[in-house]
């Protein structure tokens, strides 16, 4: 009796365990997709000036879909051509009017940016690529980003299999995925406590990984494209 009581409790405080631990996916607000940019590098010509920028993206996938694909735009604001301008013009209400002053501030500020492509991740499972910024501003990646969800495809891996949750064009669909995402800065905590550190081979195996799936796309694509011909073919030669 007693030893039956005993595996009982421990049943039950394994069980008590693993739903403490599996606690922060249950919680709503942690059902995200949280990515960060890091490894940031200035590529030099031949003439050593900065031609663009490389860097990484990581994903770590905290929801309950798996991420089948999905294109981000992400944009960093430069406005380094204000400090120039408020040397140049120094605020002075008898040379310049504020409003004049403000306006050519303004007009210096632009957005520098570029897509990136995320890869397939399953629930709770991390994703690294490799990402090109066409800037020699390389300085502006490591400010907060502005990012936009171009497209967005979800899996919900359920009990009867994988079944498609949001198409990829679909505004609606586009808008519910964009609120999964979050970008998390060197200055939030989840940016080192969230995310698996990644080696270099780890980067490398990523690139492979990324180039395997674009052509795994287009072979799949074509072999779409042959069938229908072969379709269409067959029904022409019925129709003879």
């Amino acid at each position: 009796m007693k030893k039956t009581f005993l595996l009982t409790t421990l049943l039950m405080a394994a069980a008590a365990f693993s739903t403490n631990a599996n606690a922060q996916y249950d919680d709503g607000r942690n059902k995200e997709i949280l990515f960060k940019i890091h490894d940031i590098k200035a590529n030099k010509d031949e003439d050593g000036l900065v031609k663009d920028c490389s860097f990484f993206v990581t994903f770590f996938n905290r929801t309950d879909h798996e991420i089948d694909s999905a294109s981000l735009d992400l944009s960093w604001l430069d406005n380094t051509g204000n400090y120039i301008i408020e040397q140049a013009n120094p605020t002075n209400e008898e040379e310049v009017a504020s409003s004049e002053k403000k306006a050519k501030i303004k007009a210096q500020e632009k957005l520098v940016s570029t897509f990136v492509d995320v890869p397939n991740i399953y629930p709770y499972n991390q994703g690294t690529i490799p990402a090109t910024l066409k800037s020699e501003k390389c300085f502006l990646l490591i400010n907060d980003v502005q990012f936009k969800v171009t497209s967005c495809r979800l899996k919900n891996n359920g009990d009867n299999g994988p079944a498609m949750l949001s198409n990829s064009t679909n505004e609606r669909n586009i808008e519910s995925c964009s609120k999964l995402f979050k970008f998390v800065s060197p200055q939030d905590p989840q940016y080192y406590q969230e995310f698996k550190s990644i080696s270099v081979a780890e980067q490398e195996q990523n690139k492979v990984n990324e180039q395997k799936y674009q052509l795994d796309n287009i072979e799949s694509k074509y072999h779409n494209i042959t069938s229908n011909l072969d379709s269409a073919q067959a029904i022409l030669n019925d129709l003879k």
